[in-house]
């Protein structure tokens, strides 16, 4: 299931909110991700938008939390970073 805020998929959970969005200067992100009802980690994640002569920087900041034996996967974590910023690179370019 997915509707902008929430995915659900074989048992695992993400849930996602956009605090504060500022037009054309950043997008906040807060999710959490859960995994058979355990809950894995929670984000908050700033996209900046910077103006420049030939396009926009994108500066990425994100601080986690990750909860009991969930600590930092390196590789998992990478691959969830990437595949949120291609999705909002989606969403922009639309």
């Amino acid at each position: 299931m997915t509707d902008g805020r929430r995915l659900a998929h074989s048992g695992f959970t993400l849930t996602r909110d956009y605090p504060a969005p500022a037009e054309h200067v950043r997008i906040v992100s807060t999710y959490d991700m859960w995994l058979d009802g355990t809950h894995l980690s929670t984000s908050v994640t700033s996209y900046g938008l910077v103006p420049l002569d030939r396009g926009t920087r994108l500066v990425h900041t994100e601080h986690g939390v990750f909860l009991d034996q969930f600590w930092a996967d390196g590789p998992n974590r990478e691959t969830g970073s990437r595949g949120n910023l291609e999705l909002l690179a989606a969403h922009l370019l639309t």
